[in-house]
């Protein structure tokens, strides 16, 4: 915040404490530096989260797109599968949903054939809000289908499927948190299960995800930036808090 405050302060200054030149300069530097451990802990908490792995590219001036997937059905346990939704080569992203909820997990193993799923990946805000109320509030036994949902809200046309299928819809608007949402159906237009993936941050949610993108050795030199940042914070704290008090008084007048 001190970055901000920096010419209110020359401003209510005296004249004597703004020479020679060089003083200033420094006490520019000084205070500015205030805004680094901010900075790196954002920095840190971005870096290291799972999103860095998701190809969140906006397509045909779209803010979201529909991916086809594969379904496995084992007793107690679906399991579904996506490409190109992680970055690189060989990466699928698996979503395995049981009584105990939603996990997400990588594999570089392709599952073998099954039933066709759907995934809406959400890349920018925001989800028309007829369709996100529809797919938020289905439950069991309603009478929808896969296909309706997908060509309605979508225009995304696919064969309507007598077999199990599947709606994942996966939120990236939020670069800190996520959000999903997961609707089943066992068998033509009746909604057999739904399901929310937790609306908490990435690195619970997507602890699976492997590091492809991300280096843990970056990730371990901008924590060692601490270091040096906490240091200069505490050395200009009362410039900090002098630049705080002069702003304030700026504001009140």
């Amino acid at each position: 915040m001190a970055c901000h405050f920096f010419f209110q302060v020359c401003h209510e200054m005296p004249i004597w404490f703004m020479y020679p030149r060089l003083s200033l300069v420094v006490l520019a530097v000084l205070v500015s530096s205030g805004c680094l451990t901010t900075k790196n802990s954002k920095a840190i908490q971005h870096y290291r989260s799972a999103v860095n792995e998701f190809d969140r590219r906006l397509t045909d001036g779209k803010n979201y797109r529909v991916l086809k997937g594969e379904l496995t059905v084992q007793p107690g346990k679906s399991t579904l599968q996506f490409g190109d939704v992680l970055l690189g080569a060989n990466r699928w992203l698996n979503v395995e949903s049981t009584f105990e909820g939603i996990r997400f997990y990588e594999t570089s193993e392709r599952m073998p054939t099954g039933h066709t799923v759907y995934l809406i990946q959400q890349n920018a805000c925001c989800l028309e809000d007829a369709a996100f109320r529809q797919i938020l509030f289905l439950k069991p036994g309603d009478n929808v289908s896969a296909a309706e949902i997908l060509q309605k809200h979508f225009q995304y046309n696919v064969v309507a499927s007598e077999g199990p299928s599947a709606v994942l819809v996966m939120d990236f608007t939020n670069i800190y948190s996520f959000g999903g949402m997961l609707a089943y159906w066992r068998e033509g237009r009746q909604v057999t299960s739904f399901a929310q993936a937790p609306a908490t941050d990435y690195e619970i949610v997507m602890r699976d995800i492997a590091w492809r993108e991300r280096s843990r050795l970056n990730l371990a030199a901008m924590y060692a930036w601490y270091g040096i940042t906490v240091p200069i914070d505490i050395v200009t704290s009362p410039l900090q808090l002098l630049g705080l008090l002069a702003y304030g008084n700026g504001m009140a007048k």
